[in-house]
């Protein structure tokens, strides 16, 4: 058998397996059904461990008038801002609606909505992550005892009339006057996601500012959705019929291109296979102009860097999420501590050879306990 018939075989047989192979991939999936979707994280309708869900059911439950809606007005008492994706034109409503008397909970310590100004964070290397009321001067939350903020920031306390739930010099609950109403800021919204609101007082924090009295009616606010109108018409419903066409016409083209790139003309060319060369070889490469210009911080920041890529692909969260945010997923997905998998991805830089070593077991370990 000639080389060139030997290829054309082994090449049919290539094939044969690769399409063996999808073939029962295809019968597994169908099998096992669709994988349970959580919803994404703060959202006030998803039931999984990052999910809000759980705080419009108590609000309901406690007498409130919830409705997860992108526009609030005079129809709404309090309203409740987890993540603040909002547009401009939904921040400039919500500003005039607190001018008018409203009260705001705002949860997220990056929107420009929220008074405070940033000193601290939450997190303890040693002792008790929760807060104690201490020296509450917030009406609602005078009677609470102590919240597991989950993580989050600490405000200056002289940025807010009044505080609640404070450490040293900052407060993660601040309440300042704005026109008629009030905005009452948290430091994060770790404390009113479904898996941390029966923690201490988390939820109660939330009812006492959000249904003062039953009958209050609150809005839990999200994004307008793009393009968003009145009436029955979708987005779709606004794609002109000669755009239609034309997007099956570049369909119908791009698959008559497949096939004709995809034809073969006669046998199989057999050519000399390129010499391959070891990914490590790169590696150990890379890892030596390091080791010799000294720069273990460098080498330590790139093993992060591939720990949090690692960890959001597989964890199927954005490139660009917060190391709050994976430990979170990651410790509800694989029972690893939070504060393990946190300090995996900030911890400071090593300042030696040893420290490096010692930092890239670390990494290595959390990255095996987690993704297996």
């Amino acid at each position: 058998m000639s080389t060139a018939t030997a290829t054309s075989t082994r090449g049919r047989r290539s094939v044969l397996f690769w399409v063996l192979l999808a073939a029962a991939m295809l019968a597994v999936a169908l099998a096992a059904g669709a994988p349970p979707d959580d919803g994404a994280p703060l959202d006030p309708r998803a039931t999984g461990p990052l999910g809000a869900k759980g705080i419009v059911l108590t609000l309901e439950e406690l007498g409130g008038d919830v409705s997860i809606t992108a526009r609030v007005g005079n129809d709404f008492d309090t309203a409740l801002i987890l993540r603040d994706d909002l547009t401009e034109a939904q921040r400039d409503e919500v500003t005039d609606w607190i001018d008018g008397g409203g009260t705001l909970l705002i949860a997220d310590p990056g929107s420009s909505l929220h008074p405070g100004t940033i000193v601290g964070d939450t997190q303890t290397v040693f002792g008790d992550a929760t807060l104690p009321r201490d020296d509450c001067t917030i009406p609602p939350l005078a009677e609470l005892d102590r919240i597991d903020p989950s993580g989050g920031v600490l405000y200056d306390r002289d940025d807010g009339t009044q505080v609640c739930f404070t450490r040293g010099d900052g407060a993660f609950v601040i309440a300042v006057p704005q026109g008629a109403g009030w905005v009452v800021a948290t430091g994060g919204a770790g404390a009113f996601v479904n898996a941390r609101l029966a923690s201490e007082d988390n939820a109660a924090l939330a009812a006492n500012v959000l249904v003062p009295a039953s009958g209050t009616r609150v809005a839990v606010l999200e994004r307008a959705a793009v393009g968003a109108a009145e009436g029955d018409r979708s987005l779709a419903d606004l794609v002109p019929d000669s755009v239609r066409e034309a997007l099956v016409q570049l369909l119908i083209a791009f698959v008559l291109f497949a096939l004709w790139k995809g034809r073969r003309l006669g046998r199989p060319v057999t050519e000399t296979q390129p010499v391959q060369i070891a990914g490590s070889e790169l590696v150990v490469a890379v890892g030596n102009l390091m080791q010799k210009a000294g720069r273990p911080e460098a080498a330590a920041s790139q093993l992060r860097d591939d720990l949090r890529r690692d960890l959001t692909s597989r964890l199927g969260l954005p490139p660009n999420a917060s190391a709050d945010v994976i430990a979170d997923v990651a410790a509800a997905r694989s029972g690893v501590s939070r504060d393990r998998v946190y300090s995996a991805l900030t911890a400071a830089p090593p300042a030696s050879a040893d420290a490096l070593i010692r930092a890239a077991q670390e990494i290595e370990q959390v990255r095996t306990d987690v993704l297996g």
